[in-house]
């Protein structure tokens, strides 16, 4: 009896303790168990912007005074990025967060701003993950395991593709000097308009198109996008503030800012793959998959991109490819930083080059399409952040758009330079990509067939039909006004060509094994992946010109022969002779009157549309003459001002030209 009065008393307690308890909780404002967490929320609040707030201060103040640049700029840029919890693995983060800063980047040169503003970039991000780090030291234990993102050995590979399309490239953006580094580049022709775009972004802080126009004339490229070349400067402004001072350093620093982006933006891409859940638990197949992406890219249709000066065009290829891995592990709309990158993603490819749109729009719509929208009803603060972020992109597509919107589509015609890529391998890994697709049943993959009856088919599958359409429309355009594919259809058709491996190489990585053996492909993923692997190495390394090695070889040699005109470049791009307009020509077979026209004038930072006009006559009458001693006569008669030509060239033209004009012939 008494034990059992006991416990009725103990249960009446806990029952009447039960009710106090609640009665409290009905107070609100005078709840003390309330205002002890607020209290604690309040102090660590507190205590993280202080801390936020100190280490913004610190990083600004060491930025100005030299101590933070370099490789102590990246190292920090690198550990404030990672230090943020967007993603639970380090592969995810590298992914997510490089693709936010590839993409967003270029509109941080769109407006002027006081100089500094990637010194106030790094130091929000820095006080970001510090107050982040701050905020989180309590103990729990949840939140402690979201300081440091999980590692595995997948996370090893993004690094290693950084390093290996760099070295492979080091040939073109690593130089021991200025003069042959003026002359790795020298070979392709585009370099010369990119190199001059970085150096008006250098210079003038804004992009070319928020330049005033000159009097009576205009800028060639105020119409161009330049998200690489905004990119570029990023990098530079980052890694070595104030280094160039002269248009010599500046061309190694263009070139040192290029080798940084390319290896950044492979790590990029290479993490896409490895964030993939799929993969990170197979670890041979995913190796082989990583080493094919990494070989499309760097060695196989993308080396081919980087000889010809394209690398403008390569980086929005990579972003179109990473849109494909955000596309893949975005189920729901609550992932806000995945939304944010496939925007940037969206602002970087209309910005690079916008008829790359129709291979990301596609892959954006159909995740969009098979996504919950419920998840975010429940989260308003998230959805109206994402509207905003929406809409902001929306006006950055918009405004690429209205920069070419004066361009007929007759421009599309516009004959070029390039090497076409191989097109029965593009047709290969194409048809290969959408069979996977079709038959791999993955689940991943399987997300994007569409309910309704009109699109029973995989909504990845509208992505390969727009390229098609687009490469089609490009073609019928060019030949009807050209009689013959040109240019811009053989361009297309090497973004097309890397988009279709990295798309295939996706559904590789998420496909189970039990459905690959189901297709009768093999019983094992790693013969499977590997056979693949060698596959879409062998089909985009089989190019006209012979294997990468011997490409780059001749590269090289073009190099060496170009360094006395490299030299006599950045020696006259300061030079004054007394008349203007000075006008730089060779001897075309050495290299072609115009090209080097449009280094001259990029290097001297006077590059106007009138000037470029003068270097077209020099390449119209240079053609099919002996040495272009008949342009050189031309051109003087025509134009008062003055020509440099080579030692050679002066010494065969002086005797035949009049005293008048010999005059305003110099000399390198």
């Amino acid at each position: 009896m008494g034990h059992g009065g006991q416990g009725r008393h103990r249960a009446v307690l806990d029952v009447d303790t039960h009710r106090g308890l609640a009665a409290m909780h009905e107070v609100g404002a005078h709840d003390p168990l309330r205002i002890i967490p607020v209290r604690a929320n309040a102090r660590r609040g507190a205590f993280a912007g202080t801390a936020a707030l100190a280490v913004g201060t610190l990083v600004t103040v060491a930025r100005a005074q030299g101590m933070i640049d370099g490789f102590a700029a990246a190292l920090l840029a690198a550990l404030a990025l990672l230090a943020l919890p967007v993603g639970r693995t380090l592969s995810e983060r590298v992914f997510l967060l490089g693709t936010c800063a590839l993409g967003w980047n270029c509109m941080l040169w769109w407006i002027p701003l006081p100089e500094g503003r990637v010194t106030g970039v790094l130091a929000v991000v820095s006080a970001a993950a510090v107050g982040w780090f701050v905020w989180a030291l309590v103990p729990r234990r949840s939140t402690k395991r979201r300081l440091l993102p999980v590692t595995a050995w997948p996370d090893l590979l993004p690094p290693v593709a950084a390093l290996v399309s760099m070295a492979v490239l080091t040939f073109a953006y690593l130089r021991v000097d200025n003069t042959s580094q003026l002359a790795a580049l020298l070979p392709a022709w585009d370099n010369s308009e990119h190199y001059a775009m970085f150096a008006s972004i250098w210079n003038n802080g804004v992009t070319q198109e928020m330049l005033p126009k000159p009097p009576g004339d205009q800028l060639p490229y105020s119409g161009y996008p330049q998200a690489f070349h905004a990119t570029v400067t990023s990098v530079s402004a980052l890694l070595w503030p104030g280094s160039a001072s002269d248009s010599a350093s500046l061309v190694s620093l263009y070139s040192h800012a290029c080798l940084v982006v390319v290896g950044a933006a492979s790590m990029v891409l290479v993490a896409g793959l490895t964030s993939i859940p799929a993969a990170r638990r197979r670890m041979t197949s995913t190796m082989a998959l990583a080493v094919a992406l990494i070989s499309v890219f760097s060695l196989g249709p993308g080396l081919v991109l980087h000889l010809s000066g394209f690398t403008a065009f390569w980086l929005p290829c990579v972003l179109t490819s990473c849109s494909i891995f955000i596309a893949v592990q975005w189920t729901s709309m609550n992932q806000t930083v995945h939304g944010i990158a496939m925007l940037g993603t969206t602002v970087a490819v209309a910005h690079g080059w916008i008829l790359l749109l129709t291979m990301s729009l596609p892959v954006f719509a159909s995740a969009i399409l098979t996504m919950p929208l419920k998840p975010l009803a429940k989260q308003p603060v998230r959805g109206i952040a994402l509207l905003g972020v929406t809409a902001v992109a929306g006006l950055a597509v918009l405004r690429a758009k209205s920069m070419v919107a004066g361009q007929q589509l007759s421009y599309l015609a516009t004959p070029g330079a390039i090497e076409a890529p191989n097109l029965l391998a593009t047709a290969v890994i194409a048809a290969a990509a959408s069979i996977a697709i079709t038959y791999g049943r993955s689940p991943v993959i399987e997300r994007f067939r569409a309910k309704a009856r009109f699109l029973r088919t995989n909504l990845l599958l509208y992505a390969i039909v727009s390229c098609m359409l687009t490469a089609s429309l490009v073609a019928y355009i060019q030949i009807r006004h050209s009689n013959f594919p040109s240019y811009y259809f053989w361009k297309y058709l090497a973004g097309f060509e890397l988009f279709s491996c990295t798309l295939l190489i996706a559904v590789l990585a998420t496909t189970p094994k039990r459905n690959l053996a189901a297709m009768r492909f093999s019983p094992n993923i790693r013969p499977v992946a590997g056979a693949c692997a060698i596959l879409i190495s062998a089909l985009a390394g089989t190019l006209p010109s012979g294997s990468p090695a011997a490409r780059l070889q001749a590269h090289t040699a073009a190099a060496q022969r170009l360094t006395p005109v490299a030299a006599a470049l950045l020696h006259n791009s300061t030079r004054s002779g007394g008349c203007t307009p000075m006008v730089f020509s060779t001897s075309p077979s050495i290299m072609d009157p115009m090209n080097a026209q449009q280094w001259y004038l990029a290097l001297r930072g006077g590059w106007t549309v009138r000037a470029n006009e003068m270097a077209r006559e020099l390449h119209r009458d240079s053609n099919g003459t002996d040495d272009g001693q008949l342009a050189v006569s031309n051109w003087l008669a025509r134009h008062p001002g003055c020509l440099l030509v080579s030692p050679s060239q002066k010494n065969a033209l002086s005797a035949s030209l009049r005293p008048a004009e010999r005059s305003r012939l110099l000399r390198w």
